[in-house]
């Protein structure tokens, strides 16, 4: 939304009208769906029209908290754990995501979460081997 919202309204193939809570107060919206509603983590997003990109819709923000309260050294290295090296090369308008994780203790531990700018190809295929390298004695590779 957020980037349709930046099309300039002439040349964009879709004409959009921003109406934010206030519109349908009383209208569609009882006073009583309203005081519910602004507790939601989403009202700012959702119905006062501020796309900020700061929550997404995959996980919930509690699962997302409860994650964050583990703690774990990714700098420590285990050794004979499985580790997971995810590349999103962007072939698109994206970054270019490098995701490194390990399964120890029956769950995933995110090692190392990077993302580049329309990075040259040698500067990605440098980055990988620099991961090889640090892992490489440690921790079994999974491809």
């Amino acid at each position: 939304m957020d980037r349709l919202l930046k099309e300039l309204f002439e040349k964009s193939p879709f004409k959009w009208l921003l109406l934010d809570w206030t519109f349908g107060a009383n209208r569609i919206y009882s006073q009583e769906e309203i005081d519910k509603i602004k507790t939601s983590r989403s009202f700012e997003r959702e119905f006062c029209l501020k796309f900020k990109g700061l929550e997404g819709n995959v996980f919930s923000q509690l699962a997302i908290d409860n994650c964050q309260k583990i703690s774990y050294d990714p700098d420590q290295m285990i050794y004979g754990c499985k580790i997971s090296v995810g590349l999103d090369p962007s072939f698109g308008s994206s970054k270019y995501g490098v995701v490194v994780t390990r399964f120890v203790n029956g769950r995933i531990e995110v090692l190392e979460a990077e993302e580049y700018d329309r990075p040259e190809f040698q500067q990605m295929l440098d980055k990988i081997w620099d991961i090889k390298q640090k892992v490489r004695d440690h921790i079994n590779i999974v491809l």
